[in-house]
């Protein structure tokens, strides 16, 4: 009889964010098989309740949790990059793979305010600044905040680090058509210009506002590599209250010889 870890992964997709979405995921789900959820963490404990009360009235729902401290798009491109590994690594290997490949991903936005940013944290005087309408700002998660001029733009570009060898870009670009937009428009491109990623792909722009303005722009940086998940597939500790990620993170037992 088969154990839970050696139970196949049917899914990884971003967590659903209603009730309905979330019905359908796990409804959706074989016997015997499990649903990988990338659930950003801050708004974590709404999704993962709404989960739960869409698996309520099942009884074997197997649906584990990574939660990632990455961007709406950082969510987005690691639910892509998992894609290939469902066939190509084990299950219990699944979620060390997704914190592997989260640890190096970078991401960024170009916006018109950090008025209302709540990562990284803003400089007081840069936050103020940011007040005064104009302006356009380049932020990295996990970094620093620096004010964009297109007169000075190595005043801002040169506190960021450049792309790692064969890193790639993942680009949506700000949606707004006005002079806000051109302005970020054209502080993105400098970034990645600065940035020099061995190829940019466009995305859509998943819930730019999660950065505090709905015309900001976001990048991601991500390796092109997979097999730095297959290689150093790094540590995915289970918080004690989350017992399906212990499970699912547990190798199957090897099998017993029979007595003679």
């Amino acid at each position: 009889m088969a154990t839970r870890a050696e139970s196949a992964i049917a899914v990884v997709r971003t967590v659903p964010t209603t009730l309905e979405d979330a019905l359908t995921v796990v409804h959706g789900l074989p016997d015997d098989a499990w649903a990988v959820l990338i659930s950003p963490r801050r708004e974590h404990a709404e999704h993962r309740r709404l989960v739960y009360q869409a698996r309520a009235a099942r009884e074997e729902t197997l649906v584990a949790f990574h939660v990632t401290d990455l961007s709406p798009l950082g969510a987005a491109i690691l639910t892509e990059m998992a894609q290939p590994l469902l066939t190509t690594l084990p299950p219990h290997r699944l979620l060390p793979a997704l914190a592997a490949l989260e640890s190096q991903m970078r991401c960024f936005t170009v916006t018109d305010t950090v008025v209302s940013m709540n990562e990284p944290r803003t400089p007081l005087l840069t936050h103020a600044r940011s007040w005064i309408p104009g302006g356009t700002y380049l932020a990295e998660l996990g970094g620093g905040v620096h004010a964009y001029s297109p007169k000075k733009p190595g005043k801002a570009l040169d506190r960021i680090a450049l792309a790692s060898p064969g890193a790639v870009a993942a680009l949506a670009p700000s949606s707004d058509e006005g002079p806000a937009g051109s302005r970020i428009g054209a502080a993105t491109e400098a970034l990645i210009g600065h940035l020099r990623p061995a190829q940019v792909l466009a995305r859509p722009n998943p819930d730019p506002g999660w950065w505090g303005s709905p015309r900001c722009a976001q990048l991601v940086l991500a390796p092109a590599d997979l097999s730095v998940a297959l290689k150093h597939p790094g540590d995915e500790t289970p918080v004690p209250a989350d017992i399906p990620v212990a499970v699912l993170c547990t190798p199957p037992a090897p099998p017993q010889e029979a007595s003679t």
